[in-house]
């Protein structure tokens, strides 16, 4: 796995490297880059999905979008989905989101807009949350913008 770009706020997952920036593709060294299938990049944070089906965050963590309990320029595992496999991962600008192997929505970070779907009145959620409103919808892919997010299921 390679990385490059802005590593201001760790998003690169490089660890404490000095440079604001990588102008040409770096290995990533951790432990679980040669597992990773899939990954996710926002402006300030990065999902990377292992092919065990565990969640790992790296980067900014001001409104909780790593879904653990601080920012980190290394990939860290996500709080809360252990139980789970996941089967693929989004970001948002400040929010995250997570589809396991039933179909079933974990998000999780801002809530500015409403981008989470839990109708909490809550701004952040700083740990993954299951979204109980598609939790009987089969959920076959999940996207998320900026402060938005999109789920397609497989029956409509």
């Amino acid at each position: 796995m390679y990385a490059w770009g802005s590593t201001i706020h760790g998003e690169l997952g490089l660890g404490g490297i000095e440079d604001e920036h990588v102008l040409v593709p770096r290995p990533l060294e951790w432990f679980g880059a040669s597992s990773v299938i899939e990954a996710a990049c926002a402006e300030t944070h990065s999902l990377l999905l292992t092919k065990d089906g565990k969640v790992y965050s790296c980067g900014n963590n001001d409104f909780g979008q790593l879904g653990h309990d601080q920012p980190r320029k290394r990939p860290h595992p996500v709080t809360g989905l252990d139980a789970y496999q996941i089967n693929h991962v989004s970001c948002g600008l400040a929010h995250s989101m997570a589809l396991n192997q039933w179909g079933q929505i974990f998000t999780w970070g801002s809530d500015a807009q409403g981008q989470l779907g839990h109708q909490l009145g809550q701004v952040i959620q700083a740990t993954p949350k299951i979204l109980k409103n598609l939790a009987t919808v089969h959920i076959i892919q999940i996207a998320c913008g900026q402060k938005h997010s999109l789920a397609l299921s497989s029956g409509k």
